[in-house]
């Protein structure tokens, strides 16, 4: 009797344990799935929030797209009003790619162009007097130049050589900048 009863009682505890494991175990899967449903309605809700992102991205996609026309024609405008450029005499002083000297994209001008040899900034009156983008001059003792950036409006008179970093820094007074004229009528048709 003694053997029964103690057959019973592993008997009984096998049954508990199993079904103690079996409730764990239905927990275990209960909160896996809440996880699962969690993460699910997670993924939903960044497509969501994708789909909205897009759009908002296309919108302003239509929008750059429209302000780059119009800036297009402004600046076709400007072109045809612009009287060609006459000698000057100017200060020439030189640039790096540098933050501190140019702005938060050094190495882009304000016409959206790559820096590279053989690139000026002009100061906002020489632009003003037909120093147009694109436009080619000679900088006596200096040689031939593009027009493709702009100096800060504090300066007045000058024209910035870009040169890379290991070239050594100069300014010369009294410079003879004369525009290329054959270079004019065509450079005012590729800018726009």
């Amino acid at each position: 009797m003694l053997d029964t009863q103690k057959g019973n009682n592993v008997v009984n505890k096998l049954l508990i344990g199993s079904i103690v494991i079996f409730i764990v175990l239905g927990m275990f899967c209960a909160y896996k799935n809440q996880q699962l449903c969690n993460s699910r309605d997670t993924l939903l809700l960044s497509s969501d929030i994708l789909a909205e992102i897009k759009s908002d991205l296309d919108n302003e996609n239509i929008n750059l797209r429209e302000e780059n026309a119009r800036l297009k024609k402004e600046l076709a405008n400007c072109y045809q009003q612009v009287d060609l450029a006459v000698p000057a005499r100017v200060v020439v002083t030189c640039y790096h790619s540098e933050k501190s000297q140019t702005d938060s994209t050094p190495f882009i001008t304000a016409f959206n162009w790559r820096v590279r040899p053989g690139i000026i900034a002009v100061s906002i009156d020489l632009l003003e007097q037909g120093y147009i983008p694109g436009s080619k001059v000679y900088l006596k003792n200096f040689g031939v130049f593009t027009v493709g950036d702009i100096m800060n409006d504090r300066f007045s008179n000058r024209v910035d050589i870009w040169i890379p970093k290991n070239k050594k820094a100069f300014k010369k007074d009294n410079v003879l900048m004369v525009p290329i004229v054959e270079q004019a009528n065509s450079t005012q048709q590729s800018c726009v």
